[in-house]
């Protein structure tokens, strides 16, 4: 496996991660590796992270059949096949 060193992080940023961190119970660490891994994926072509990504950075919801796929990234989501419209 390989490191990294993140030089000149926001401490807002830092502290989010902590406490994102603190909500899963996973070490800062674990939780910076799985929010790089959601964001640029493992080279498969799932793009369901990177679509998580940017309605979480926008405050936007996504409108989407795949529900299942992406209830754990707490977005707001829109079903539009479903018969009521929406689903958190």
């Amino acid at each position: 496996m390989s490191s990294i060193t993140i030089r000149n992080l926001d401490p807002t940023i830092k502290e989010r991660l902590r406490v994102r961190a603190a909500e899963r119970g996973h070490s800062m660490e674990a939780e910076a590796r799985r929010i790089l891994t959601d964001a640029l994926g493992t080279g498969g072509t799932d793009d369901r992270p990177g679509h998580a990504a940017t309605a979480l950075v926008a405050g936007a919801a996504v409108a989407t059949r795949d529900v299942e796929g992406l209830k754990d990234y707490g977005l707001t989501i829109i079903n539009p096949w479903d018969a009521t419209g929406q689903t958190d």
